[in-house]
């Protein structure tokens, strides 16, 4: 409710905490009341299957393209045309763009791309691995935020399997071989943009459920940071370098920069529908339960390397965020 809409009503606003909890405990009615089972299975599938591939796809992508504000561009503008296209056959629907839905979509944006340009660059110094980590590791910060601005209560077993993950998630930073100072600071930063993302976008989709598709709010998305990643690309990443890598690029490299443009836009949309049927806490352990998936193509695919104990504790980690999944 904006301020005006109090101001025409007579009546003070309620406290953020308390007007987010009235706000999700209404959607949730209707979610629960209008939305099968089977589409919160389906959506949620389609994201795990997506978000077990992209990370690989991502780390194979900046192998043969080592610039990745270049690569999120090419993403973000393979997502535009394919959805524009969808929408001309007439297979999807969305409105065309405006300006000021535009404006007041801004922060979601730069929520939703934030983790997204932080990750690609984390990549470049660091595994997939020890990015899964952080990854895993996030959900607890995003379960924090949950309970301040959602109240969502947690189980003793929960809580549990937080401690559990967590403790997995120390033994491996403690025992990893290819431990880089720069490679953890980009981990920390993903870890913080993931929480951010994760929350405020929540946050957002609860108050615009009605006036905006999940189709438009993709769409949306992807154009508006076409221009940020173009921005970003020609000040961060080295143009001759880029032209260099393109001319000399293999067949194999073209085909990965294609996949990871097609599964830009899959991932993209996946998120989206299954972010508006999960609660913050559950589509960030959505997007950890698949990473077996994406450590087993890391190391068969690219062979990483990890110690012993570092794998125990990836392990641990994993298998604790797999239970929390399963306990909430």
């Amino acid at each position: 409710m904006s301020s005006g809409d109090e101001e025409k009503n007579g009546t003070l606003s309620q406290s953020p905490a308390k007007e987010v909890e009235q706000m999700q405990q209404e959607s949730g009615k209707d979610e629960q009341d209008k939305v099968p089972m089977s589409t919160i299975i389906m959506w949620t599938t389609f994201y795990l299957l997506c978000s077990s591939s992209m990370l690989p796809v991502n780390k194979m992508s900046v192998v043969f393209l080592p610039a990745p504000n270049t690569l999120l561009l090419f993403q973000t503008l393979a997502t535009v045309v394919i959805l524009l296209i969808g929408r001309a056959m007439g297979k999807i629907e969305f409105n065309d763009f405006e300006f000021s839905k535009a404006m007041e979509w801004m922060g979601v944006m730069l929520a939703w791309m934030l983790p997204m340009v932080v990750n690609m660059t984390a990549l470049k110094y660091t595994s997939v691995e020890t990015i899964v980590i952080f990854r895993i590791l996030s959900t607890f910060g995003v379960a924090v935020g949950d309970y301040l601005l959602f109240q969502k209560t947690f189980t003793p077993q929960a809580l549990t399997a937080m401690t559990v993950t967590v403790g997995g998630g120390i033994l491996y930073g403690y025992s990893d071989a290819n431990f880089s100072v720069v490679g953890y600071v980009w981990g920390a930063l993903y870890f913080a943009a993931t929480i951010f993302n994760g929350l405020y976008i929540k946050l957002v989709f609860n108050r615009v459920k009605v006036s905006m598709s999940n189709w438009e709010k993709t769409y949306y998305n992807n154009l508006m940071a076409v221009p940020i990643f173009m921005g970003l690309a020609f000040f961060t990443d080295d143009s001759d370098k880029v032209i260099s890598s393109i001319s000399n690029m293999s067949l194999t490299g073209f085909v990965i920069i294609i996949v990871s443009g097609i599964m830009g836009t899959a991932i993209s949309v996946a998120g989206t529908n299954t972010r508006d049927l999960l609660t913050a806490t559950s589509f960030n352990i959505a997007g950890n339960a698949n990473k077996f998936l994406s450590v087993g193509a890391s190391v068969f695919l690219m062979g990483s390397f990890i110690s012993s104990l570092s794998a125990i504790g990836l392990v641990i980690a994993l298998c604790g965020g797999a239970a929390y999944a399963m306990v909430t």
